[in-house]
């Protein structure tokens, strides 16, 4: 009987490894994450306490990136500068940890060149841009609750039609107000204040990087049902029920979040500036 063979580059179902731990293997991957998690602290220590921030004196800029938390006019440079580096050097993490140094070089892609790379740098500023600029913290996140000729943003959900008891819209201000029990001297409610530069540098290190850090893991999820879990139509169609529930039901979770925020967006009429620093952020890219 004639034997088919089948393409190699076109599986029809993606076999799943059934490997004994390599406890070698996992030691190095903890290495590797301490040594990098160890070298992010003298990083965020000198920008916290050398690099300064730019006051736009732009009340527009205060507005769009209101949170409550965040209500301020400086621009945190020395937060832009942190979060690129991470980025940058997580990408690299990732090709000497998580990959094994399989390419033979951290500042190349899957394609052998170095086009990812140089697409991380770019797309670091852009995600600052737009989320992580109200991440991170800096001193003066406060600072324009010490102006009384500044009034509260019109943005404030407070002072809209926004359905505050919205299951999500709890999830996002709970979060906002999150004080950390404390441990990181955040307000309990938001006033005049200015951070100092080892606050800042708490924030940022033990909070923001150490999530930064477990994020870089998630390449490790690759083992068991996950291996098929891939946007590859040759695997998809070959994916069991529950990897398809999987598949649908992120699907539906970012469809309802992006939704939702297309609402607030549009409910306190920032939704078109935000489009345009996106697509003005882009064009300079």
């Amino acid at each position: 009987m004639e034997q088919q063979i089948q393409p190699n580059n076109i599986p029809l179902k993606r076999k799943l490894r059934d490997d004994p731990t390599d406890w070698k293997l996992v030691a190095y991957f903890v290495i590797c994450t301490i040594i990098f998690y160890g070298l992010a602290a003298p990083l965020a220590h000198f920008v916290a306490h050398h690099l300064g921030d730019v006051d736009t004196q732009q009340v527009t800029f205060d507005n769009i990136y209101y949170r409550y938390y965040v209500h301020t006019k400086y621009l945190p440079l020395q937060q832009l500068i942190y979060y690129s580096i991470m980025l940058i050097t997580g990408f690299m993490f990732i090709n000497i940890s998580n990959l094994q140094n399989q390419r033979q070089n951290p500042l190349k892609g899957s394609d052998g060149t170095y086009k990812d790379f140089k697409c991380t740098i770019y797309v670091s500023i852009l995600l600052f841009f737009a989320s992580a600029i109200v991440v991170l913290r800096q001193n003066y996140d406060l600072k324009s609750y010490c102006d009384t000729t500044h009034r509260k943003p019109i943005k404030s959900p407070e002072m809209t039609d926004i359905d505050l008891q919205a299951p999500l819209q709890q999830i996002f201000m709970s979060i906002e107000r999150l004080n950390h029990a404390q441990v990181l001297n955040t307000p309990n409610t938001p006033h005049c204040y200015v951070y100092t530069d080892t606050e800042v540098f708490n924030y940022n290190y033990f909070v923001w990087t150490t999530g930064f850090v477990l994020g870089l893991q998630f390449t490790h999820m690759d083992v068991g049902f996950l291996q098929q879990f891939t946007l590859d139509w040759n695997v998809m169609k070959n994916w069991p029920w529950y990897l398809w529930a999987l598949f649908i039901g992120l699907i539906s979770l970012i469809g309802f979040i992006f939704t939702y925020l297309y609402y607030l967006y549009s409910t306190i009429q920032f939704f078109n500036i935000y489009i345009g620093i996106f697509a003005g952020i882009i064009g300079l890219v």
